[in-house]
């Protein structure tokens, strides 16, 4: 029998009996409603900017916060009840993340985690894991350090180490391990010929109304100098962590081309594909694969562009054209833009500059780099070497208990802890 297709009755009953039974329970939150689209995506004669509606910081590293622990990625193989012991389980992957201060959502996937068995640049598979098709999608609430996940077959419990998932009976239907992705082109090198926007100098020149933070990463909210019609683009971008926020109120930005197209920044981890999430063309196209990776990873956007052409009358004869890669994985594969996304301006033969845009969430850059390909003609996406930070343990687990992570998309390896049972999420300094 299909394991997303049982009953849900009881892991509610034990989810939140869980819950009940703890002695340091917190009094709970409600989940964060979807908030509406902001009405200022409109990029300004500069850099795009929006009013933010609430104050409510981001939190940027949250070393104190219990909920961040568990935020993350899980793999591994869970069996079906009455399944022989002896017999090899499902492969299943799951995503979690923290929506308020004590509530948590998941989605859980049949084969893996969504990017797994994609080959770096290539067009994905059919069907590949994280397209539309309906994952399980899971509901839980911490009390302390104890997470218990409900609306499956099976009550999940979480640590920050991994999941157990136990059967109505009580009986162990399997073990998920946590584990540390990173994009097969994080770290990339531009290729000979190709401008360098941002790079390990924190050389801001090439860029306009850009500021530096005080970690050396650019801050959200400038424009590109170069003016160039066809281009390649790598971007290496980290969204904020914002579990009281959600939707486009979550680590929101976004690479305007020539302040006509939007390729949406969002923190949507653990959410489907939408059209203004991670990967969308905004408002027009949701992305193949919802490749968002857990807030405070670094993760990579890959774009090539073909611009439109026009008519000496000013009349548009092609559309403009992008592909582009979220993670080292291809989410949107040479689409043809008809006109103008969400707000941007009006098409035109006329170049403008490419905006990383301020929607007042606290998101950063780095490895910035752009080839014109009028110019210069190279290998793109081009696949880089770096690593995902080491994940730090909590503030009161020893130096010598963290690890380094080495498993680039789209491949995912469980990373498990040699001296602890809690193995949390990375932290970016």
């Amino acid at each position: 029998m299909n394991l997303l297709r049982f009953g849900l009755a009881f892991a509610f009953c034990v989810g939140f009996a869980g819950v009940s039974f703890s002695q340091d329970t917190e009094k709970p939150e409600p989940a964060v409603q979807a908030a509406a689209t902001p009405e200022s995506d409109q990029p300004d004669s500069d850099v795009s900017k929006s009013e933010s509606s609430d104050d409510v910081p981001a939190v940027l590293n949250p070393e104190n916060d219990t909920s961040y622990w568990l935020l993350g990625e899980f793999i591994g193989e869970v069996k079906e009840s009455g399944d022989d012991p002896e017999r090899k389980g499902m492969r299943m992957g799951l995503q979690l993340r923290p929506v308020g201060s004590t509530d948590f959502d998941a989605q859980m996937f049949e084969g893996g985690l969504p990017g797994e068995g994609e080959s770096f640049a290539d067009e994905p598979t059919q069907d590949p894991i994280g397209s539309p098709r309906d994952p399980m999608r899971l509901v839980g609430r911490r009390s302390g350090k104890l997470l218990v996940l409900s609306g499956g077959p099976f009550a999940i419990f979480v640590d920050a180490a991994g999941c157990t998932l136990i059967d109505p009976a009580g009986k162990t239907l399997g073990r998920l391990d946590r584990v540390s992705r990173a994009s097969a082109s994080l770290g990339a090198k531009p290729p000979a010929g190709a401008i360098t926007l941002f790079g390990d100098d924190g050389d801001t020149s090439m860029l306009v109304d850009a500021t530096v933070a005080s970690d050396g990463t650019l801050k959200q909210g400038f424009a590109i100098k170069p003016m160039v019609q066809d281009f390649d683009l790598h971007a290496e971008f980290r969204t904020p962590y914002m579990p009281n926020k959600d939707d486009q109120q979550r680590g929101n930005s976004g690479i305007y081309i020539h302040g006509r197209y939007e390729m949406q920044i969002l923190d949507s981890f653990a959410q489907s594909p939408a059209f203004n999430h991670l990967g969308a063309i905004y408002k027009a196209k949701a992305p193949d694969i919802n490749m968002a990776l857990p807030p405070l990873s670094w993760q990579t956007y890959d774009v090539r562009f073909t611009a439109a052409r026009y008519n000496a009358d000013g009349s548009k004869y092609i559309d403009a054209r992008v592909t582009s890669w979220v993670n080292g994985v291809m989410v949107q594969n040479d689409v043809a833009l008809a006109g103008p996304t969400g707000h941007g301006k009006d098409e035109q033969p006329l170049l403008l500059p490419i905006q990383l845009q301020d929607h007042n969430d606290e998101v950063r850059f780095r490895n910035l780099w752009i080839i014109d390909r009028g110019l210069v003609e190279a290998d793109f996406p081009v696949e880089g070497n770096a690593k995902q930070p080491p994940l730090l343990m909590p503030s009161d687990e020893k130096e010598s208990d963290q690890v380094d992570t080495a498993d680039t998309l789209p491949l995912s390896t469980p990373i498990v802890s040699q001296d602890s049972q809690e193995l949390p999420a990375p932290v970016v300094n």
